[in-house]
C-alpha cells in the first residue's frame, strides 16, 4: 500500500467519524470544486485501455458474476424466444471498456450473436478503438450508437452511469428515446428524501475498471460530482413513458452514503409496453 492509498483511507476515516460532507445545489457547483477534468481525466481513460490490453480480460474467469449480467442474460433470452434469428443489439452507456460484454458474453451461449455498443465519453471512445471486436463497438453519443443499430435496439443498459451525469433526468428521457425493447438501470443510488442528494465522490484511480493494474501503474485521487436523484422522481418519470416495470433487485454497490441522508441501492428491469 503507497502513500497516497494511505493518506486517502485515512484523510476518508477521519472525515467519516468527524466531518460532515458538503453537498451542493447544482453538479456544476460540485463539478468546479474537483478542478479536473471529471470522467475525462486522462488517467482514468489510460488505465481502461491499459487493462483492455491485458489478455485475461477476454477470457473467462472464475470471479462472481455481477448481478447486472445475470439481468442481461434474463433479458436476452427474454428478446431471443421473440426474435430468435437476428443478432441481439445492446447499448451500453458509460460501459468503460467492455467490461458487462465481456462477463456477459461468459454466461450465454455462444451461438447467440450479438452487437454491442458501449457509449462512452470522446476520449474514452477514441483511446478504446483499437479493441473493437466484430462484437463491440466503441462511440461517443447514442446518436451514433443508433446509427450502428439502423435505430433497431433491443436493450438499453447502463451501470452507475446516471450518478455522474450532469443532468440525470434528461439523460433518463434520452436512453427512454432510443425504444429499445428493453432497459436495465443497473446500480441505481437513489435518495429516499425529497430532493437530490449531491455531492463529490473522492475515489482511488486503481477503483475504475477491472482485472489487474498495469505493471507501470501510479496510484492518485479522483474526484468528480456524485448524484443520487431521488427515487421517486425516477420512477414516476418512468411510469411516464411506453415503458413496463418487470421487476427490481436490490444492488447497493452504486450507493454513496452521504452524511444521515437516506439513500438506496436498487435495479430496474422495464420492458416496452
Amino acid at each position: 500500500m503507497n502513500i497516497t492509498t494511505i493518506s486517502f483511507h485515512l484523510r476518508k476515516r477521519f472525515n467519516n467519524r468527524i466531518l460532515k460532507e458538503k453537498t451542493y445545489n447544482t453538479y456544476a457547483e460540485a463539478a468546479e470544486k474537483c478542478k479536473r477534468s471529471l470522467y475525462e481525466d486522462n488517467a482514468i481513460v489510460q488505465l481502461l485501455a491499459d487493462k483492455a490490453k491485458d489478455n485475461s480480460f477476454t477470457k473467462p474467469s472464475a470471479k462472481p458474476l455481477n448481478p447486472g449480467c445475470l439481468a442481461l442474460a434474463d433479458v436476452i433470452s427474454r428478446q431471443l424466444i421473440q426474435h430468435p434469428a437476428k443478432p441481439i443489439t445492446v447499448l451500453d452507456f458509460g460501459g468503460g471498456n467492455g467490461d458487462y460484454y465481456y462477463n456477459t458474453r461468459r454466461i450465454i451461449d455462444k451461438k447467440i450473436l450479438l452487437k454491442w455498443v458501449v457509449v462512452e465519453t470522446p476520449a474514452m471512445a477514441k483511446m478504446l478503438q483499437p479493441y473493437q471486436t466484430q462484437e463491440l463497438f466503441f462511440t461517443d453519443t447514442i446518436d451514433k450508437a443508433m446509427a450502428l443499430f439502423q435505430n433497431n435496439l433491443d436493450i438499453l443498459f447502463t451501470s452507475g452511469t446516471l450518478q455522474v451525469m450532469p443532468e440525470p433526468y434528461k439523460t433518463i428521457e434520452m436512453l427512454c428515446n432510443t425504444n429499445s425493447n428493453y432497459m436495465v438501470f443497473h446500480r441505481q443510488s437513489l435518495s429516499l428524501e425529497d430532493f437530490d442528494i449531491i455531492s463529490i465522490q473522492t475515489s482511488l484511480l486503481s477503483w475504475h475498471g477491472s482485472t489487474k493494474l498495469p505493471d507501470n501503474f501510479k496510484e492518485k485521487i479522483i474526484k468528480y460530482p456524485y448524484t443520487s436523484i431521488q427515487r421517486t422522481k425516477f420512477e414516476d418519470q418512468l411510469k411516464n413513458t411506453n415503458y413496463q416495470l418487470l421487476y427490481t433487485f436490490d444492488e447497493a454497490t452504486g450507493v454513496k452514503r452521504v452524511n444521515s441522508y437516506n439513500v438506496q441501492g436498487t435495479s430496474y428491469i422495464y420492458k416496452r409496453s
